[in-house]
C-alpha cells in the first residue's frame, strides 16, 4: 500500500483526486479514507488546498450519514421498532467464583457482598457454595 502510494502522480482535480483509488486501498486495508488522503499530504502528494478541500468534503459527507442515521434512529423510536437491547452479562471465570467463595467462607466478605459480586439471589447461595 505505501508503494502505491508512494508511486502515484500527484492529486488533483484533473485526475479526481485518485478517490477511486484510495476508495479501493481503503476497502482492502481497513484504513479509511481520510487516513489516506492524510498519507498523501505527509508524502506531498496532494497540495494543502486540495488536502483541505478534500478533508472538508470527506467531513461533509461523514456528518450527513451520522445525521441521516439519528434521523432512522429517531423515525424507529417514533414507531416503536427500537430493537431491544439487553446489558451484557459479565462472565465469572472460575478463578473469581473460587475467590469469592473462599472469601465468604473465611468471614472475610458477608453474604450480601457474596451475592453482589456473583450476581445472585440469596436464595441461591446454597448452588453456588461448594
Amino acid at each position: 500500500m505505501d508503494n502505491i502510494i508512494s508511486n502515484i502522480e500527484k492529486a488533483s482535480a484533473k485526475n479526481d483526486y485518485h478517490h477511486e483509488l484510495i476508495k479501493d486501498i481503503s476497502n482492502r486495508t481497513n484504513l479509511s479514507e481520510y487516513a489516506l488522503f492524510t498519507r498523501l499530504r505527509i508524502n506531498d502528494k496532494i497540495s494543502f488546498n486540495n488536502y483541505q478541500a478534500v478533508r472538508a468534503t470527506l467531513e461533509n459527507r461523514y456528518l450527513k450519514d451520522e445525521e441521516k442515521l439519528r434521523k432512522e434512529s429517531e423515525k424507529d423510536i417514533q414507531e416503536g421498532s427500537v430493537s431491544k437491547i439487553h446489558t451484557a452479562k459479565p462472565i465469572l471465570s472460575p478463578l473469581f467464583v473460587n475467590t469469592v467463595q473462599a472469601a465468604f467462607i473465611m468471614g472475610i466478605i458477608g453474604e450480601s457482598e457474596f451475592c453482589k459480586r456473583l450476581n445472585i439471589k440469596p436464595e441461591n447461595i446454597d448452588k453456588h457454595l461448594k
